[in-house]
């Protein structure tokens, strides 16, 4: 078998091409698709997890997932997304697909760590066969050794490599995510080479997340690294990796405000999704947030984030980017 790591970036799948259009082709939760959380369960255990294991919209069994399905339905969802705890822990997850479909679902997506797609030949056929058109994949390092210490799955990274590779040879497009916390925000450059070198275009949009300070984050709060910080990794990372051919996407929510990204704001989804920002009431505004530009797109601070490190990093920006 080849090294890994000297795949061309660019497939007979991915053909070369200019730098992407940041504003093209993001990956998040548009209108009308559904987050269909079908179990709790996990096979990892991140530091940095942001569910808590008491999730209210969870559903209990296929019957109860049979009937969700039927209700967004009714009510005019044509696209769901299976989302955990880890849904391919689940014995009957490819019957779900099938039952999504059955529902009149025309696009199915999947939140995974990607390890069982990994470990069980011929999963991400089945996926694929029942309807699974995409995967959202959490990866968050090059290194074997600090991503199986932060998802403490001592083998898990070579099985997420693996999964991957098992989803895109299946025709499932793929779409990395890294949360970026204390031990893993400083290589966000090595971080995505990494991944361009292993999959190329193959491995779609790399979404950088940011460790929100909730849940099982913020029983571990030594992993919240300083946003200034991770800004400034951010900063020298992105546009690299643009000239590379990269789709970077940093989320709203799971990522950071807008005024701490100044020269790569055009990665962030808070500049470019339409609308008012969610209202969150564990995120506030600063008093000196009215004057900056980004006020009526940015979905704020986190409140704990602030009792951590105070609000200095944060200043308004008075000119349009």
């Amino acid at each position: 078998m080849a090294d890994p790591l000297s795949r061309s970036p660019a497939s007979p799948r991915s053909p070369a091409a200019g730098p992407p259009d940041p504003r093209q082709a993001r990956v998040g939760s548009p209108a009308g698709e559904h987050l269909l959380r079908v179990t709790l369960a996990c096979n990892q255990r991140c530091g940095f997890c942001n569910a808590d294991g008491n999730a209210p919209d969870s559903c209990r069994g296929r019957v109860h997932v049979q009937a969700e399905l039927s209700r967004v339905a009714a009510a005019g969802v044509t696209r769901v997304t299976f989302t955990g705890g880890e849904p391919t822990t689940l014995a009957d997850l490819a019957e779900l697909v099938g039952d999504a479909r059955a529902a009149g679902m025309t696009w199915i997506g999947l939140q995974t760590n990607a390890t069982m797609l990994g470990s069980r030949p011929g999963l991400a056929r089945d996926l694929a066969g029942r309807g699974l058109r995409a995967a959202f994949v959490s990866l968050h390092a090059p290194e074997a050794a600090l991503a199986d210490a932060l998802t403490v799955s001592p083998g898990g990274h070579a099985l997420t490599v693996a999964g991957v590779r098992a989803a895109i040879d299946a025709g499932i497009a793929v779409n990395l995510n890294a949360v970026l916390c204390a031990p893993n925000a400083g290589g966000v450059d090595a971080h995505l080479r990494w991944t361009w070198r292993e999959f190329g275009r193959d491995g779609g949009t790399r979404v950088l997340s940011v460790v929100a300070p909730v849940a099982r984050a913020w029983e571990n709060r030594h992993l919240i690294p300083r946003l200034s910080a991770v800004a400034a990794g951010l900063r020298a990372a992105l546009p690299a990796a643009e000239r590379l051919g990269m789709r970077v996407q940093i989320p709203a929510l799971c990522g950071m405000p807008l005024c701490l990204l100044g020269g790569v704001e055009r990665f962030a989804d808070e500049l470019h999704w339409p609308g008012a920002p969610p209202l969150v009431p564990a995120r506030t505004y600063l008093a000196s947030c009215s004057g900056c530009v980004h006020r009526a797109r940015c979905s704020g601070i986190w409140k704990r984030y602030l009792t951590l490190y105070g609000p200095a990093e944060f200043v308004p920006v008075t000119r349009s980017p």
